[in-house]
């Protein structure tokens, strides 16, 4: 420790070498007090006549808009009604805006569709079923075990995890093992199966189908990070 004295008080000051020169006061106080005398910077500088009668204006609230020597016009006004709009870059108040581009100035002012052209769009959508759809997946696309699927997956990937695995994967190891959590016992739907990965990827797992095994939500959280596989033995070796 390093005691020194401080410039106020002249109080001893215990403190780390480290700090030796930057602790110079005891306390805010007496750092406070030291800075009002003559080591403050504006010690003995006073304000020009100018300068007080300009403050003076300005306390008096007389420099308003116009009288301010900054003022460059404020917000222009609306080209239409002459209302202030409310940016700089605005040309016209939002009302206006929209009674402007709605008639002849509007980008698809007097742009319709043929009747041959409407007729050709109904027809298809009507003949189109939903296998023929781009987004048709077997029905599977709409249900909410397909997405929560997918969702997983997507995460995966964002971790930049090795491999990668589908859903009929998936949904042929449940069935393998008769829709059965491999720690509790437990079957669905008394449980709802989670993927557990044998080697978390945190430590350097894959996310390919070897590494997975179903668990039930609570033996998959109990397990956290470890490495423990309850796959059955004939299986592991084969």
């Amino acid at each position: 420790m390093v005691i020194k004295n401080c410039k106020t008080c002249k109080k001893e000051i215990k403190t780390f070498p480290c700090l030796a020169l930057r602790k110079k006061y005891c306390s805010k106080s007496c750092a406070g007090k030291f800075k009002k005398g003559k080591d403050n910077p504006f010690f003995g500088k006073h304000h020009t006549l100018a300068t007080k009668l300009h403050l003076s204006i300005v306390r008096a609230g007389k420099q308003t808009k116009e009288n301010h020597h900054n003022w460059k016009g404020g917000k222009p006004k609306c080209l239409d009604c002459g209302k202030r709009v409310s940016s700089y870059i605005a040309k016209r108040c939002i009302t206006c805006n929209g009674k402007f581009f709605s008639g002849e100035n509007g980008t698809f002012f007097g742009k319709h569709h043929t009747n041959e052209l409407r007729k050709e769009m109904s027809e298809k959508m009507l003949k189109m079923p939903r296998e023929i759809s781009p987004r048709w997946i077997d029905g599977r696309s709409s249900t909410k075990e397909y997405k929560r699927f997918y969702s997983r997956r997507n995460k995966y990937l964002r971790k930049s995890a090795e491999g990668i695995h589908t859903l009929e994967e998936w949904e042929n190891l449940k069935r393998l093992y008769g829709y059965m959590c491999l720690c509790c016992k437990r079957v669905e739907p008394e449980i709802k199966l989670t993927e557990d990965h044998i080697i978390p990827l945190s430590r350097g797992g894959s996310n390919f189908i070897e590494n997975i095994q179903p668990l039930c939500h609570s033996c998959n959280s109990r397990k956290s990070i470890k490495t423990i596989s309850y796959l059955p033995e004939q299986i592991l070796f084969n």
